[in-house]
């Protein structure tokens, strides 16, 4: 029966696989477990499709049994490398080409039913998926990447699995380090203390498993990146603060109890030199998949509120940021080219992966935000108004002008959007090229005679033609002179009335288009301003103050009330609403059906925290900044 479950035999007994069968030959009783194992799914496998659904259906020792493959089996980057036996290779391959029938054999008839199956059984979960990657993804990349595919087209609830699965990664890898920092404090005081150094080495152990398990599954399914992240950098901060901090901290630990327990300690430290590449590929990877790469927002069964929110371009640049601060904090234990950040820097490249993703698009920043990208990654004149300098004074001298004017329009039209380019142009001009006089200018109302005599919409013309044009009505009944130069003022009469002190040079030359292009936000990093400019900050912010602060009831977010599921939004929350599970739970919070999942999250621990918003201030030699 091909898309039902009819009548069959009762499903055989599976066996478990255990950490004592990782022996191989030199236990025979183990091998012959392995070898058992590997029949029995041999013969799964040649079954009919309904007879195979149906033992998945109803033989909760064939879950059981791949279940503990995948826990206890050895990793590929497990010591002594190699498989214990040509069994226990044929079983690797009979339990993947397993999973691979099983997300495969759900496009039949039965695929609704099949798909439910293999999410309501347990069959997979995010634990598992992990364990796939870490087993098969060295050595069979390409065979994973296709199984971890077929396994979100056919079932999309997993994609909130991984969702959900951040902050428990958060949380897990915070509290290990917790418990690896005693230990560091207290090797230093006892040096001969087995007992510390046994858990600091399974601390140590277990963060360098799970930094190399997550390169794996991010390699294989790079959406993966941005739900788990979920647009927050809580995972880097962790990762920073192992790499920058706490490894420095094992490390001299570690060395200090070496001549007490000369073999453990050696072993601690080789995972230790394992544990510092892992911890940087794994940053890279959710780093640039989440940010610096286009790719589609990953369609989830139930998607959280915001969820396309969280992947546009401008949240992918928030979110760069935000990484990027995290590994920049200073550190006291590692210095100069040791750090994450210059790591990522120096053998990832970075800066210029941030700078293309910035130029083709994939992520917008205004240019306050590129400005400080540039100062935390070392490389300021590629990225904001220093870049823009650097492009003028590389350009032509003929369009040296034409260029300058642009960048200074966008600056203004970043706080005045609603005003043309002709019409700016033309402000910039009787302002000598000051944009913030300009935009200071327009803020109050007080334009000079020749500029109330334009249309404020009035759009740019093409810099190749000459000559002025002649004035036509515009949609508001006012005259709009329509020019052929943006170097050309209109409105002679008025032009008259004010008495000529110097005309300002219709064309930039690229000293002045480099001097000018300073935007406001490096201008206050360096300083640079002039009384003028600074009167005119202070009268800003007097009218900002009483300006409506979003920030003011976001701050009430974190006040959402107890609801139904522990993570209600403030805004938008739908009484009576319910929450996803999690990775770890079941509708209903059931567990796995017939076996417990030791060594797994419990669903206790898959509580959803709602992280705090990005924040889009920074502090730079000890002053506050904001690009907002």
């Amino acid at each position: 029966m091909e898309n039902g479950i009819g009548q069959h035999q009762a499903p055989r007994r599976y066996l478990s696989y255990l950490p004592q069968d990782n022996s191989g030959l030199a236990d025979p009783q183990s091998e012959q477990v392995v070898q058992t194992i590997s029949n029995d799914l041999a013969e799964l496998l040649s079954s009919p499709i309904a007879d195979f659904w149906h033992v998945v259906a109803t033989a909760d020792s064939l879950i059981a049994c791949l279940d503990s493959y995948l826990r206890f089996s050895r990793r590929p980057f497990d010591e002594p490398q190699g498989f214990p036996s040509d069994a226990h290779l044929q079983l690797s391959r009979r339990v993947f080409a397993t999973f691979s029938r099983l997300v495969t054999t759900a496009g039949t008839s039965a695929r609704s039913q099949n798909a439910q199956t293999l999410y309501d059984r347990w069959v997979l979960d995010m634990p598992k998926l992990l364990d796939l990657a870490a087993i098969y993804g060295p050595d069979n990349a390409k065979l994973l990447q296709q199984l971890l595919q077929q396994v979100f087209k056919v079932q999309p609830l997993y994609g909130r699995d991984v969702w959900d699965t951040g902050p428990t990664l958060t949380t897990n890898l915070q509290d290990v380090q917790q418990t690896c920092q005693q230990a560091s404090d207290g090797l230093k005081q006892d040096g001969q203390n087995a007992r510390l150094l046994t858990g600091l080495s399974d601390g140590v152990q277990y963060m360098r498993d799970l930094c190399m398990t997550l390169c794996y599954f991010l390699q294989a399914y790079p959406s993966g990146a941005q739900l788990l992240l979920q647009g927050q950098a809580g995972i880097v901060t962790q990762l920073t603060s192992l790499h920058d901090d706490l490894v420095p901290q094992m490390a001299r630990a570690v060395t200090f109890a070496s001549p007490h327990n000369q073999p453990q300690a050696a072993q601690v430290l080789h995972h230790l030199r394992h544990l510092v590449p892992a911890s940087q590929k794994l940053t890279h990877l959710l780093v640039s998949q989440a940010c610096l790469q286009a790719s589609p927002v990953p369609q989830l069964a139930r998607p959280p509120w915001g969820l396309g929110q969280a992947f546009s371009p401008a949240a992918k640049g928030e979110l760069l940021v935000a990484a990027v601060m995290a590994m920049a904090q200073p550190s006291q234990h590692t210095q100069g080219s040791a750090t994450l950040l210059k790591a990522l820097l120096g053998s990832f490249g970075l800066a210029a992966a941030a700078h293309s993703a910035i130029t083709k698009g994939i992520v917008h920043m205004d240019i306050d935000q590129q400005d400080y990208l540039g100062v935390l990654l070392g490389d300021p004149s590629s990225f904001g108004s220093e870049a823009g300098s650097s492009v003028l004074a590389a350009a032509p001298a003929g369009q040296q002008s034409q260029q300058a004017l642009q960048t200074y329009i966008g600056q203004i039209k970043e706080v005045m959007p609603n005003f043309g380019d002709g019409f700016l142009a033309a402000a910039l001009q009787h302002f000598s090229y000051n944009s913030e006089q300009v935009i200071h200018t327009l803020l109050e109302g007080n334009l000079p005679p020749e500029l109330k005599g334009l249309d404020p919409q009035m759009p740019l013309q093409p810099a190749g033609k000459t000559g002025r044009g002649v004035a036509q009505p515009s949609s508001n009944g006012r005259p709009a002179a329509s020019y052929a130069g943006w170097s050309d003022l209109a409105v002679a009469a008025a032009a008259a009335d004010k008495p000529s002190s110097g005309a300002a040079n219709p064309t930039l030359t690229a000293q002045q288009a480099a001097r000018r292009s300073a935007h406001k936000a490096t201008s206050r990093m360096l300083d640079a301003r002039s009384e003028a400019e600074k009167a005119a900050q202070l009268q800003f912010a007097d009218a900002a103050q009483w300006e409506y602060e979003d920030e003011y009831d976001d701050s009430y977010d974190d006040l959402a009330p107890f609801g139904n599921d522990g993570i209600a939004d403030a805004e938008g929350d739908d009484e009576g609403a319910t929450a996803h599970p999690g990775p770890f739970t079941r509708p209903g919070g059931s567990k796995p059906p017939g076996f417990p999942i030791p060594g797994r999250p419990p669903a206790g621990q898959q509580q959803q925290q709602k992280g705090n918003k990005p924040s889009k201030q920074w502090v730079l030699d000890g002053r506050i900044y904001n690009y907002k």
